[in-house]
């Protein structure tokens, strides 16, 4: 027993000189037995205290990782950010677990190997149009976190309204109240307090990322061994592991917990659901209405066939298409009729029509595209009938693959309308009757006056030779006059013909010079004298007589009365101006003066100006009219000219 008490008490005094020689090696050891370090009170994600009370954060974690590794014994105070400067600064503290290096902190302070970048950011109000980036920021009310490391960034930015708060809580709180414009802060740290305080709606970030820099451990100048403890710590966490850990808890989860990550998700699949049932409700919607246009449509394109069949058949000419090869496509109940019924598809030089037209034109139009309008010939069926065809190229693209054709009998037409025109020129000449007369009349009277001297004079050789000079002449003038009055009136057989349009204009005007005179119109005639056309030479006479007739009777009343008739030499085409200085047509009128029946005379009948059209463009030509009231009216004849060596 007492043996066994003994050995009790030396192990007792073994145990405790034990204890107390380790403690004293471990003092020995280490100067530091407790390492005092401050950090932020409010700065979420990396260090905060929660509403518990409970301090934690990203800093803490790896601030007691390293602890735990290095087995030291770590105190952490939370304070505000500017008086955990202060307590360093004043030497109460070791440490601040979490400080953003800079060349300016970096002249104060020593600092660990960093363990996170962490980057600022402008903070702005949704409703913000203005600011942009940090240099809209000047002029602005700006708020930053006290001895933030912003306050480094703004110094040089010329910001005058710059505002302290103690955390960027409260610098948002100012943000929403709209105290300040602005606030510049950590990114990560704005976004937790957005989040939490479900302000989403009212604040953004706007510009790049500002201080992109190292976050570290910080100690006042020349403090190596605790930075020493730091930099081992931190590199031994990053190695085995531990880091990660910490960073995946902090800054893979951090935003949102399980709860609000959930609720978000059925907020948006409801949202999605909704939508889905929308466009589908729309589509319904759309596709019945779409089915129901689809039938008005095709109802409308039905009756339109209807229509435009009904259109075709009833109108008098042959209306055929054919494609490129000549095969007829559609044709008209009358072009049925005619043709009669053959096997498709039916070849249109198989048909009666192709009688009628010129193989070559077809060529033209379908081959090259080109339009050719109201052509007239005489059918080889009957050697008698007059037809008068169109042919319009169908293309797509520039890509010419048939024709449409329009064929229609013109014989009473044409038989009718050179009535007319015989009318009209019989007409024209009962106008010119006195001229007529005064013109005949005049050679006939120095015959006369020879003839009633003849018995007198016989023997007198001077009035022998006189007489054999004279009458000639006017016998020769009397010819030539009635000659051109009988080829005026005469219907001839339309042939054109090289012409000299000056002397075409002379011959005209030499009907009308009683009419000039009498008026006493000033004349004045400038036509290019060596200006050649291909037309018909009655025609363009009647032409002519139609277009200064009227003239002479717009001027007749003028106190001066004046007409013009000049060239105009453009490329290859001539322009034949009549221009007079009468009373003028008014604008509303123009439009109408080619119409058939369409007059302003008391004695007229409205057909001079129609026919006059007709046989301009029969000679290949083009006819408009100028007018204004109180000034006068020229009338433009537009015809081709021939080229040197043309139609010898």
């Amino acid at each position: 027993m007492k043996k066994l008490y003994t050995i009790f008490i030396l192990l007792s005094l073994i145990l405790t000189f034990s204890s107390f020689n380790a403690e004293a090696f471990y003092d020995d050891e280490k100067e530091y037995t407790i390492i005092t370090i401050a950090g932020d009170n409010s700065f979420p994600p990396f260090e905060y205290i929660d509403e518990k009370g409970i301090y934690k954060g990203f800093n803490i974690d790896i601030v007691r990782a390293v602890s735990i590794e290095k087995g030291i014994d770590i105190e952490i105070i939370p304070m505000p950010w500017y008086k955990a400067i202060e307590a360093l600064n004043n030497g109460e503290i070791d440490a601040i677990q979490g400080m953003k290096f800079s060349e300016s902190r970096d002249m104060h302070y020593d600092f660990s190997i960093p363990y996170i970048d962490t980057p600022n950011s402008i903070f702005v109000r949704n409703d913000n149009k203005y600011i942009h980036d940090i240099e809209d920021l000047k002029d602005k009310k700006v708020a930053i976190q006290k001895n933030d490391i912003s306050k480094y960034l703004l110094s040089d930015r010329d910001i005058k309204n710059l505002t302290e708060v103690n955390n960027q809580e409260e610098a948002l709180i100012k943000l929403i109240n709209k105290e300040i414009d602005a606030y510049v802060g950590n990114k990560l740290t704005g976004a937790y307090y957005i989040q939490k305080k479900g302000f989403e709606e009212y604040v953004k970030t706007v510009g790049e990322d500002l201080l992109v820099e190292n976050y570290c451990v910080a100690t006042l100048e020349g403090n190596e061994e605790i930075i020493g403890i730091f930099n081992d710590g931190i590199k031994k966490i990053i190695n085995n592991g531990t880091y990660d850990k910490i960073y995946k808890k902090w800054f893979g989860e951090y935003f949102y917990d399980d709860i609000k990550i959930l609720k978000n998700i059925l907020i948006a699949l409801i949202i999605v659901f909704l939508l889905v049932v929308f466009i589908t409700l729309f589509t319904v919607s759309w596709n019945r209405k779409l089915k129901k246009k689809v039938a008005e449509r095709t109802m409308e394109l039905k009756k339109e066939n209807i229509l435009k069949e009904k259109i075709l058949n009833s109108i008098f000419s042959y209306i055929l298409v054919v494609d490129k090869d000549k095969k007829i496509l559609l044709m008209n109940d009358k072009a049925k009729k005619l043709i009669g019924s053959k096997k498709h598809p039916i070849d249109f030089n198989d048909t009666i029509l192709a009688k009628i037209i010129d193989n070559d034109d077809m060529n033209k139009v379908i081959n090259k595209g080109i339009e050719i309008k109201n052509k007239e010939v005489v059918s080889s069926i009957d050697n008698f009938s007059t037809y008068q065809y169109n042919f319009s190229p169908i293309s797509i693209d520039n890509n010419n693959f048939g024709a449409v054709i329009s064929i229609k009998d013109i014989t009473e037409e044409k038989t009718l309308r050179e009535r007319l025109i015989a009318t009209d020129k019989l007409k024209t000449l009962g106008r010119l009757a006195a001229t007529v007369a005064h013109e005949i009349k005049n050679p006939l009277t120095a015959i006369k006056t020879y003839v009633d001297l003849l018995r007198i004079k016989i023997n007198n050789e001077e009035f022998r030779e006189k007489l054999l000079e004279d009458v000639p002449k006017e016998i020769e003038r009397l010819d030539k006059f009635v000659n051109s009055l009988l080829n005026y009136s005469r219907h001839k057989k339309e042939e054109k013909r090289k012409l000299n349009i000056n002397e075409v204009v002379a011959s005209t005007l030499s009907f009308l010079n009683r009419e000039i005179r009498k008026y006493k119109i000033k004349m004045i005639c400038d036509i290019d004298k060596d200006a050649l056309i291909l037309a018909d030479e009655d025609q363009i006479k009647h032409i002519l007589m139609n277009l200064f007739l009227n003239a002479i009777d717009a001027v007749k009343d003028n106190e001066a009365p004046r007409i013009k008739v000049y060239s105009v030499i453009n490329n290859q085409y001539i322009k034949l101006i009549i221009e007079d200085n009468g009373k003028g047509i008014d604008e509303k009128m123009l439009g109408k003066v080619f119409e058939p029946y369409y007059t302003t005379k008391k004695e007229g009948v409205g057909l001079g100006l129609s026919i006059t059209q007709q046989m301009v463009r029969k000679n290949n030509g083009e006819i408009s009219v100028q007018s204004e009231l109180g000034i006068g009216t020229k009338f433009i004849i537009t015809l081709g000219l021939l080229k040197k060596g043309e139609m010898q």
